[in-house]
């Protein structure tokens, strides 16, 4: 079904909603549960990402998602979604430049301008 959707012209923007939306709900029940186990809904950032970890489109998808959201969410969406560096070097592999400069902002301020 994900395959077949993939055509769809929105795709990767539902792909980004979804992820979005996912990582809010995750950081709001982290605020809301700071001691104690954190209860699982029926979506989960782990399983989300699982999901479009999948598709080419992943690290386009993280990079929006995360320059949309304040920084301090950073590390919950990257401690799930992989080190941006590695994403970084994986984009530019794979020759997708636009997303390996959107990571550039997000390394800087992650790991210094070294």
């Amino acid at each position: 079904m994900v395959q077949r959707s993939a055509r769809h012209p929105h795709f990767s923007h539902s792909l980004e909603w979804l992820v979005f939306t996912v990582l809010e709900k995750e950081y709001s029940r982290a605020d809301a549960v700071h001691a104690a186990a954190k209860p699982r809904g029926l979506y989960n950032l782990s399983t989300v990402l699982g999901l479009v970890q999948r598709l080419k489109v992943y690290a386009d998808v993280i990079v929006r998602v995360a320059r949309k959201i304040d920084p301090v969410h950073w590390g919950l969406l990257f401690q799930e979604a992989g080190q941006p560096t590695r994403l970084f070097e994986k984009s530019l592999q794979s020759r997708a430049y636009a997303t390996a400069a959107g990571f550039l902002v997000i390394v800087e301020t992650l790991e210094g301008p070294d």
